[in-house]
């Protein structure tokens, strides 16, 4: 059964689309385009044009009940560990079925703010070992837990605009770090364990933007040019036409 992208997919990115899928062989999966998509509304947003602002619902820390389960709006370290099944799920599909990766996937949004509990989750095994612990003691459905998750996890893990965000994990650590020195402290985990990710990246956006009006307001008092690669539309526009290469390249799995 083929399942379709319920997704308003923009004029300007459908091109693209069809030229990655083209490259590597298959199309793109929802998240990657999701991923795609905020990249071109970055570049729109810096273009000075109209665009739709990242999804990013749960800024403000939320938990949602589930029978006696409570699942929290996720942080960076959570979406981190939640990779980290991903990852794992890809070198092996049958590594967890569904319902059990629902159970994981629950576990981890219920210990979101929880460091002891998240660094549990090194191995397959150790991460089945405690979701299957915990989850003995629910009293949901697997279709009640399932819909907890979607509430909390829909476009909760959210990049910084303007580069490669979590994934590419030197783009959070200079958020981090501009956060840190904004915002006084020096334990950078606090911002990826007891922060919500969707206000981890407003507050990295607003910081980046605000230093790039100031280097723009020195530069214009003092005569000088504003360097290329210190422009917002120059970095968003780069943003986007890397993450279309990176795409590219991602070839069939047996390719």
């Amino acid at each position: 059964m083929r399942i379709e992208l319920d997704i308003d997919i923009p004029e300007a990115l459908a091109g693209d689309l069809r030229d990655i899928a083209e490259a590597r062989g298959r199309p793109l999966a929802p998240a990657e385009v999701e991923r795609l998509a905020a990249r071109l509304a970055a570049v729109q947003r810096a273009s000075g044009k109209d665009a739709p602002p990242v999804d990013r619902d749960g800024m403000l820390r939320r938990s949602v009940r589930c029978g006696e389960a409570v699942l929290h709006s996720p942080t960076y370290a959570a979406g981190i560990a939640l990779r980290r099944i991903l990852g794992w799920n890809e070198q092996d599909p049958d590594l967890f079925d569904q319902e059990g990766y629902d159970l994981v996937e629950a576990y981890i949004l219920a210990h979101a703010y929880d460091r002891e509990a998240l660094a549990r989750l090194t191995t397959p095994d150790s991460a089945a070992e405690a979701a299957g612990a915990w989850g003995v003691a629910l009293t949901c459905t697997a279709a009640e837990l399932r819909e907890a998750v979607e509430a909390l996890g829909a476009g909760a893990y959210p990049e910084p605009t303007g580069g490669e965000g979590p994934a590419g994990a030197g783009d959070l650590a200079e958020a981090l770090d501009g956060l840190l020195q904004r915002y006084g402290g020096t334990d950078p985990e606090r911002w990826l364990y007891d922060v919500p990710s969707s206000l981890v990246a407003h507050l990295a956006d607003g910081a980046r933007m605000a230093d790039a009006k100031v280097a723009r307001a020195r530069a214009k008092a003092t005569g000088e040019a504003v360097a290329p690669d210190q422009d917002p539309k120059f970095q968003a526009i780069a943003a986007y036409d890397d993450e279309v290469e990176k795409l590219k390249k991602q070839k069939k799995p047996n390719g």
